[in-house]
């Protein structure tokens, strides 16, 4: 074999072992990478709170429909106010490297983000402090119920907004 024969199976193998090497990498970092929305498959269904509201002359009753899917769980929220049925944002929770990412669409508004601040097995937090309210969602599932917490600040004080949530068939 010639120099250039010799210098070009030297610089396959490299090649080959470069790959081979940047491969492993990869599937060890993709193993490392752990799928957070597969915790969160018990928010999947139609939410609804009864009570909340249920003391206002039309009672209005706050509703969360959401839906898992394998790379982000898409979500509505709005108000049944009698027959009428008023979906007022849009959410979806996708996975971003080794976090979740909460993004909401109230209707007519901008989108805004809000980044894990904690998960746990039957809980998750989300915090955006550059948005007075709610500046933390919070969701919680205790047995059959799921509660959703919104704090921040509105009108210069410290509020917190509590929801009691029933799955319901649909």
């Amino acid at each position: 074999m010639n120099i250039k024969g010799n210098q070009m199976c030297r610089f396959v193998v490299f090649v080959v072992l470069f790959f081979c090497s940047c491969n492993t990498n990869l599937e060890n970092s993709f193993m490392e990478n752990k799928n957070y929305l597969e915790e969160l498959n018990w928010l999947d269904g139609f939410w609804i709170d009864t009570t909340t509201f249920s003391s206002m002359s039309t009672p209005k009753k706050p509703f969360e429909y959401w839906k898992w899917y394998e790379d982000s769980i898409v979500g509505r929220g709005g108000t049944i106010i009698e027959l009428d049925t008023l979906v007022t944002e849009n959410i979806l929770i996708k996975q971003i490297d080794t976090s979740l990412i909460y993004v909401v669409r109230v209707m007519g508004k901008s989108m805004l983000s809000y980044n894990m601040e904690y998960n746990q097995a039957d809980s998750i937090s989300f915090e955006n402090k550059a948005h007075d309210f709610p500046s933390k969602i919070s969701y919680k599932k205790q047995s059959k119920t799921l509660f959703n917490y919104l704090q921040g600040v509105s009108y210069e004080m410290e509020r917190k907004l509590k929801f009691s949530y029933v799955k319901v068939d649909v």
